[in-house]
């Protein structure tokens, strides 16, 4: 249900974009407000365009969001509180804090806004690290940033 829910959001929010930018083109007068003469074959295309965003409305949630793992050492109560400053130097919140189980939201809502609300970033423990979920480009800022925190935590191996 949560991957329909993104394809339709996503299916929307290009659709928005579209006309919006068509509206601001026909209000300065860079384009004819007729959509025979904006497109080839007027309404048709339309219909093709609606298609193709269809199809990559589709197919965006399974590549747009995925959950990884990050190798951090030590244990829970000792990595949280690291997680939760690298979270909010980066613009997110705690919305939600289930036993080890941490969901963050971005604070900003343009922010929210340009990932179709769909910006929530849960981090929960596993074997020898995190598992970080959210949208993909998000999640793997988060896991570097996760990565060179806990890094700079340890001592170098040279150094020791």
């Amino acid at each position: 249900m949560k991957y329909i829910r993104r394809a339709v959001k996503y299916f929307l929010y290009v659709w928005v974009l579209l006309v919006v930018v068509l509206a601001i083109l026909m209000a300065t007068g860079m384009i004819s407000s007729d959509i025979n003469v904006i497109f080839k074959k007027g309404w048709t295309s339309v219909g093709w365009i609606a298609v193709m965003f269809a199809a990559v409305s589709a197919l965006y949630p399974k590549f747009g969001y995925v959950r990884r793992s990050v190798a951090i050492p030590g244990t829970s109560e000792e990595i949280i509180p690291g997680i939760i400053e690298t979270m909010t130097s980066r613009g997110y919140s705690l919305e939600k804090r289930d036993k080890d189980v941490l969901t963050f939201r971005l604070g900003s809502g343009f922010g929210r806004m340009t990932r179709v609300w769909e910006d929530r970033i849960t981090i929960s423990p596993e074997f020898g690290g995190v598992n970080v979920e959210g949208v993909t480009k998000d999640v793997l800022r988060i896991m570097n940033s996760l990565t060179n925190k806990f890094r700079k935590d340890t001592p170098d191996i040279d150094t020791v």
